[in-house]
């Protein structure tokens, strides 16, 4: 998977991105993960959103909610682990994250060069 495409400048229609953000969004409600969109290049929930409380798996609203609007991806986290990963030394973090990267585990970079871990907590 590649990582970096998530926070690639784009043409300005912002097509490319759009599309690879609504695959994501996809990919992971494939894997059980329910998610939600999140304001551009933010944490934040849009206006009139119930935020995590409105995350799902339903592909319909996912393709509703991503599919003409630039927007981030949350993802319900009840039930997870998540963790965040700030390392500034690129082939420092290649080398830890190498084994990390196996489809299962949903890895995203982050907008300041980390990552964020995803894991579904023991049972």
């Amino acid at each position: 998977m590649n990582h970096n495409n998530h926070y690639t400048k784009n043409p300005p229609d912002g097509q490319p991105r759009i599309a690879e953000t609504l695959r994501e969004a996809q990919r992971l409600a494939s894997m059980g993960y329910p998610v939600f969109p999140l304001k551009p290049g933010s944490k934040i929930p849009f206006e009139g959103s119930s935020g995590c409380r409105d995350a799902t798996t339903d592909t319909a609203m996912i393709r509703t909610w991503f599919v003409n609007r630039e927007c981030n991806i949350g993802i319900h986290c009840t039930g997870l682990i998540v963790i965040d990963i700030d390392c500034k030394d690129a082939n420092l973090l290649a080398d830890a994250l190498h084994d990390y990267d196996d489809g299962i585990c949903p890895m995203q970079r982050t907008r300041s060069g980390g990552y964020h871990l995803v894991y579904r907590k023991p049972a």
